[in-house]
């Protein structure tokens, strides 16, 4: 199916010491889906933002853990 609308959203973060990219699927056809892919983005990027580097210890746990409270706030909003 072709959508008229585009509900994905994505942001990047790139420095000489770390690249963060991160997309969201708007879930076309969702009631809001635009909207949650953008809180996902914001809050992911909120969450990760003092992140030093990608690959010092503990980034992919901070990553991992950067999800849940973005599913929290969308599920609350949205559930």
């Amino acid at each position: 199916m072709i959508r008229s609308g585009n509900e994905d959203n994505f942001t990047v973060d790139a420095s000489p010491t770390r690249g963060i990219f991160i997309v969201a699927d708007g879930m076309g056809g969702h009631a809001a889906g635009e909207v949650a892919s953008e809180m996902a983005v914001g809050i992911v990027s909120k969450e990760l933002a003092t992140l030093p580097s990608i690959d010092g210890e503990g980034a992919p746990e901070r990553v991992a853990e950067s999800l849940a409270p973005t599913q929290r706030v969308i599920t609350l909003e949205y559930g």
